[in-house]
């Protein structure tokens, strides 16, 4: 132990273990528990982080913090499986043994995890929320800030997600042998890494802005999923390579006064070269083979993005390619208007508003923000400013964030005179 009191915050010292080490202990105990403990698993996670908030300010903090933790829940699991008298109680000679496998294994526990909460049977949301709270360690209250959500439909969520695990069967990840069945989720499991990661990137309602340690808690998990045979696979390489590519960029979405910054205004020098370089060495990875996936796709749209001095040096018509190829392979209406963006940088804000003219794009896309804004846009460099404040106005009336609506203000002004 170190000696002495400690002396920086103890608080936010057990809140970064809880953030990084909740979901490998979880995914440990699992393994070695069974799911069908999950409740008291978790309660007994808990109990280790009390304990540490209470023990660590007067002891100081242990050498192997994590190796604390995990011993402190897994004796408290212990304790409540002999007060219960349940039949899956562990014998402490043979769960100390076994120490070095669980040390080694910890990597494998947290995608087992993973795999789990990607279970087909929940709804993407249900799969996200479950994610967070047992992999990545987020409280309700904290799911709930991040996903817009009540805390009571987020615990009513969990329940469901929970009941779902206690009803499945747990795959095991293991080095050499791969089921089918988890396999077959691996298309979910990346696209619940995704769907984490834009929760990060994305501005959130209000003034809770960008959500950093999101996109960092995604790129990790991924990280970890390249690393296992089941998850090396160019997709997931591909995946990774995009998150870089987006993490690149954080340092200039928001400007010094909190305002959303767009592509075009944004200081490329500024671009974090940390993550451009990780991101074009995921992207040697994701061309090892003729896979090409969604994330390849738009991975690839970034390569332009990130190998561009400037907007008026980017090669928009091979984005404007890539675009159509991904609507092509997944209907999506944000790639339609992502499209119209890169025609309107090719050819002319004209040729954008035609193409989004003739798309079957459906009517609760046509009312969102993110259109609205781009329709005002391209009116506004055509110098239709009535029918550009027309679509501000509209776009400002749904936006959620409010380093959007200040951006989307200040075009208005622009465009009134």
């Amino acid at each position: 132990m170190s000696t002495g009191p400690i002396d920086y915050p103890t608080n936010g010292l057990v809140e970064h273990f809880f953030r990084h080490e909740a979901g490998r202990i979880t995914a440990t105990l699992v393994r070695r528990f069974g799911v069908h403990r999950l409740d008291d698993i978790e309660d007994s996670v808990q109990y280790a982080f009390e304990r540490a908030l209470g023990r660590w300010p007067r002891r100081g903090v242990p050498d192997v913090p994590a190796a604390w933790l995990r011993q402190v829940a897994r004796n408290r699991l212990i304790d409540r499986t002999r007060q219960l008298r349940s039949e899956a109680l562990l014998d402490l000679g043979e769960e100390s043994r076994r120490d070095g496998e669980v040390r080694s294994s910890e990597g494998e526990d947290l995608l087992t995890l993973l795999f789990a909460c990607a279970n087909n049977r929940l709804m993407p949301r249900a799969r996200l929320i479950l994610c967070l709270k047992l992999v990545c360690g987020f409280s309700i209250k904290e799911i709930s800030l991040r996903l817009f959500m009540s805390s009571a439909n987020i615990q009513k969520t969990l329940e469901r997600g929970r009941q779902r695990l206690r009803e499945s069967y747990l795959n095991v990840v293991s080095a050499g042998s791969y089921p089918e069945r988890v396999r077959a989720k691996l298309d979910t499991v990346q696209h619940v890494l995704y769907l984490i990661f834009n929760e990060g990137y994305s501005l959130g309602a209000g003034e809770t802005g960008l959500r950093v340690e999101l996109c960092d808690e995604a790129i990790r998990l991924t990280g970890l999923l390249v690393q296992h045979e089941v998850g090396n696979l160019s997709s997931t390489w591909a995946l990774l390579a995009l998150m870089h590519f987006h993490a690149m960029r954080l340092p200039t979405r928001l400007d010094a006064d909190g305002r959303f910054v767009p592509l075009a205004s944004q200081d490329r020098s500024q671009w974090d070269p940390h993550h451009r370089q990780l991101a074009f060495t995921c992207m040697q990875e994701a061309v090892r083979d003729q896979e090409f996936s969604r994330f390849h796709g738009e991975a690839a749209i970034q390569v332009e993005h990130a190998l561009a001095p400037s907007m008026e040096d980017t090669r928009w018509v091979e984005i404007v390619a890539l675009y159509a190829t991904l609507e092509r392979m997944t209907s999506s209406p944000m790639y339609t208007l992502n499209r119209a963006i890169a025609q309107a940088e090719a050819t002319g804000p004209q040729d954008g508003l035609d193409l989004l003219d003739q798309a079957l794009l459906p009517k609760w896309f046509r009312d969102h923000h993110l259109f609205q804004a781009a329709v005002g846009e391209l009116y506004r460099r055509l110098g239709h400013n009535d029918q550009a404040a027309q679509y501000l106005e509209q776009a400002m009336m749904t936006v959620p964030s409010i380093a959007e609506r200040q951006y989307f203000e200040a075009q208005l002004k622009e465009v009134r005179g």
